[in-house]
Formats: structure tokens, C-alpha cells, sequence
């Protein structure tokens, strides 16, 4: 494209054509359409990096996606507790994919609106425009975006045609892109909900519970629950909107997920019954790491500034000591009689207060009810049943 092309060649009215005010009045119009173009080059681009990102790579969230649905979802979680009703929350998750669909267009309407606006004199109209302005360039864009193609507007030059297709590829790839999402999130937010759901069902919650899983399993239980956590945690890393599918049932939440995964561990690490092996031991080792790899992730990513930096004296050391060995002597350990080193006081001590700290922002964050970790194990299973029995999914507590 030319310069002068992008120059509007009229004077104000009023204004002779070879005066010097006419001829700074060009040079202002040419500045301010160089910059409409320029302008619309860095949306289309920025939304068309967002998408890619979102939609095709495996680790990477696309920044504006992020701040969409992390708006969003604040909103959401704002008008739910302003209500008292948690099952508002439910709607974050849908409400997200649409909005974030429809930024997508709108941006890319927006930015190619803004490319045609300085050449709205190289389509032909069959229809009459008050003005050749920036409303007829949205009417453009929004036609070919849509491949409408009604016909009533033809670019005449051959710049603006290539731009004109790339703008209709945009719009069918955005529509895919779209669809492709949803299809891959949705069935992924059900098999989260699942894997809850599962563990859920078999109270691991619970410590007795928990013990008796893995003595009837062996190093197969402890395993199957890693993997579990593990396909839960990629699924979110791929697919971050993940987080925002708040589930009605509180079982289904990803907060019983690893609240159950972290009583699982602490029994299997620090109060394994007789029938662990080195080989399940080792296993629980490599649960233990990755909770602490998926706090960080959460602390990083989710629930940054709602609660303060975890600190390792959270839960103090001599409570994380009485608490252990009340777990021992009622599961009947075969560490019971055992000595309890220091340096597995104090791994157990930190863990939990690392994991009770996420566990209590997720509970915030999804307006759940929180039981600090080591009441919990402290407690027995008594006082976690009738917890449950009380407890009615979908309301607030």
C-alpha cells in the first residue's frame, strides 16, 4: 500500500486545498490512520497468539484468556457469596467459554475494523453509507468475519482483498478453535469430577479409611490415586478454564480430590499399615512430591493474594508430633512402638501445613466449608462422618 493511499487528499471545510493548514491536516489524517492500522494489526495479532495458546499449547495459557476468566470468575464468586448461594458458582466455568468465545470475535472485529477504516474508499458499496467512517468499517469487518458475504461490500484494491481473506479465514478458524475447546474441556471437567467423586465414594478423607485402602490394595491403591492426581493436575495445566467448573456437589470438587490424596499420603508416608512395601512407600514418596509440585501450582496460578505466603510454622512442630502418634496408636501402626525421628516430625509437620494452607484457599476461593488438616486426622473418623452426614451438597455454608 502506498502512503499517499492511506492520506486523505481532502480539506477541512472551509480550508483552501494548498494552504498550509490543508496540508497539516493531511499529515495528521495520514498519522492517525497509520496508527488505526497499526493499531489493528496488534489486536488481530494479540488475539490470534491468545487463541493458539489457549487452544494448542499443552502448558502456556494465553494472558488475556487468563485475566478474562480470572475476572470473570471473581465476579461470579462476588455475586454468590453477596447471594449466599454457592450454586452460582456453577455457571462460572460455561459462562467463561462463551465470554472468552466472543472476546475472541469481538477483538478480531475490532482490530480488522480498525485496518479497513483509512481504506473504506476501496470497497464498493451497494449500499448507502452516511459516511465512508468507522461505522462502515464495522460493518465490514463484521461481514466478513461472520463470511456473511451478502455481497453489498467488495474490496476494489488488492491489499485490502488479501486482508479481507485473512480476516475470513480468522473467523471460520475461530469458530473451530471454539468448538475444538469446548469438546476437549468439557469431557476433561467430567473426568475431574470423577476421579472426586471416586475417592470420594471410598471416604479416603478419612484415616481409618484411608489405612484400610491401602492394606486391602496394597502398592496398587497408593499408585492408581497418584495417577489419578496426576491426569487431574495435566488436565489443568492444559486447559486452565478447568478451574472455574465449579461442581454442585462437593464431593465432585477438586478440594475432596486432594484433601482425600493428602490424608491417602500422610497415612501411607508416616502411619503405613504392615502390608506396604518399600516398592508403595517409594510410591507415596512420589505422591508427597507431587501434591507439593500441584500446591505451588495452585498457590502460583489460582489463589495468589486471597491468603498470605504458607509459612513452615504454620502448624508447630510438637502438635505435628502429638497428632502423628495419636494417628499411629489408633490405626495400630506397626511404627507404634517406634521411635519418631526428627527429621520425620518435621517433613510430616511442614507437609501438612503446606497442604492444610491450600486446602484452606481452595475452600475459600470455592466458598467451601474447611477443616484444618490435622483436626481432620487428629479427630478420628467419628467426628469426619458426622461432618459428612450434616454437610448438603450445592449450599452455601
Amino acid at each position: 500500500m502506498r502512503p499517499a493511499e492511506l492520506a486523505v487528499a481532502v480539506a477541512p471545510p472551509g480550508v483552501p486545498k494548498g494552504s498550509f493548514a490543508a496540508g497539516a491536516y493531511r499529515a495528521y489524517a495520514y498519522e492517525m490512520n497509520v496508527v488505526a492500522v497499526a493499531a489493528g494489526v496488534v489486536v488481530v495479532f494479540g488475539i490470534a497468539i491468545d487463541m493458539a495458546l489457549t487452544v494448542l499449547h499443552p502448558t502456556i495459557r494465553g494472558a488475556f484468556s487468563h485475566r478474562l476468566t480470572r475476572g470473570l470468575w471473581r465476579l461470579i464468586r462476588a455475586l454468590a457469596v453477596l447471594t449466599g448461594s454457592r450454586r452460582i458458582l456453577t455457571f462460572a466455568g460455561p459462562l467463561a467459554t462463551v465470554a472468552l468465545f466472543l472476546a475472541w470475535l469481538a477483538g478480531l472485529w475490532l482490530g480488522f475494523g480498525l485496518i479497513y477504516l483509512p481504506f473504506a474508499d476501496h470497497f464498493s458499496a451497494s449500499v448507502h453509507f452516511a459516511s465512508r467512517g468507522l461505522f462502515a468499517a464495522l460493518y465490514t469487518s463484521a461481514s466478513v468475519l461472520t463470511t456473511l458475504g451478502l455481497g453489498d461490500v467488495l474490496p476494489t484494491q488488492n491489499g485490502v482483498r488479501v486482508a479481507v481473506v485473512c480476516e475470513a479465514a480468522a473467523g471460520v478458524a475461530t469458530v473451530s478453535a471454539a468448538i475444538s475447546y469446548v469438546l476437549s474441556v468439557y469431557p476433561l471437567a467430567t473426568k475431574t469430577r470423577a476421579h472426586a467423586l471416586y475417592l470420594s465414594d471410598l471416604r479416603l478423607r478419612q484415616p481409618r479409611a484411608a489405612s484400610e485402602y491401602i492394606a486391602a490394595t496394597g502398592n496398587t491403591g497408593v499408585a492408581e490415586v497418584h495417577q489419578r492426581l496426576i491426569d487431574g493436575h495435566q488436565s489443568l495445566r492444559r486447559f486452565p478454564v478447568l478451574y472455574y467448573f465449579h461442581p454442585d456437589a462437593e464431593e465432585e470438587s477438586v478440594v475432596r480430590l486432594l484433601e482425600s490424596a493428602t490424608v491417602l499420603c500422610a497415612i501411607a508416608r508416616w502411619a503405613p499399615p504392615a502390608e506396604v512395601t518399600p516398592y508403595g512407600f517409594r510410591v507415596a514418596m512420589g505422591l508427597q512430591t507431587t501434591l507439593e509440585l500441584i500446591r505451588a501450582d495452585y498457590l502460583a496460578k489460582y489463589i495468589a493474594g486471597q491468603i498470605g505466603q504458607p509459612k513452615d510454622e504454620q502448624i508447630r512442630l510438637e502438635a505435628g508430633v502429638q497428632t502423628l502418634r495419636s494417628i499411629r496408636e489408633r490405626l495400630d501402626c506397626p511404627l507404634t512402638a517406634a521411635a519418631l525421628s526428627d527429621p520425620d516430625a518435621r517433613e510430616f509437620a511442614q507437609f501438612a501445613s503446606h497442604m492444610d494452607h491450600l486446602l484452606e484457599g481452595l475452600a475459600r476461593a470455592h466458598v467451601y466449608e474447611h477443616q484444618p488438616l490435622l483436626r481432620r486426622l487428629a479427630d478420628g473418623d467419628e467426628s469426619s462422618s458426622r461432618r459428612e452426614s450434616a454437610a448438603t451438597p450445592g449450599t452455601s455454608p
